[in-house]
């Protein structure tokens, strides 16, 4: 459907661009300062729209290096935030793991702390029961 569209715009712009060319056939002067040259018109009409379109596409393609050039920089900042970041990942999980070892070795002191008051408790009870 697409292409059935863009064909008939195509063909409607041809018969435009052939009404046009048969309207101005007629014979224009164009003086350059230094000499003067006579061409039909429908010539003049489209060197200048040539001319008019290249200074664009040169204008055009100077932004666009400009623009690719900010994006390279603006790339090369994004990586080196994203190693920074990296490195502070690996930092905060070397952190986690040395907390983590410090709770397991905590959980392992109060394990003993309690079984040992444990065996006091058994030891005083056994004392108390000794003593009766």
């Amino acid at each position: 459907m697409k292409k059935q569209i863009s064909m008939i715009l195509s063909m409607v712009l041809i018969v435009i661009v052939a009404i046009f060319v048969l309207l101005n056939m007629s014979s224009a002067e164009i003086n350059f300062g230094f000499t003067t040259v006579k061409m039909p018109l429908i010539l003049v009409l489209l060197l200048t729209l040539l001319i008019g379109a290249l200074i664009m596409f040169l204008l055009s393609m100077i932004s666009s290096f400009k623009n690719g050039s900010q994006r390279k920089k603006e790339n090369r900042n994004s990586q080196k935030v994203i190693d920074g970041l990296k490195d502070q990942v690996t930092d905060l999980n070397k952190q986690v793991d040395s907390l983590q070892m410090q709770l397991k070795n905590s959980i392992s002191k109060q394990k003993v702390n309690q079984d040992n008051r444990n065996v006091e408790d058994v030891i005083n009870k056994q004392q108390k029961d000794d003593e009766k």
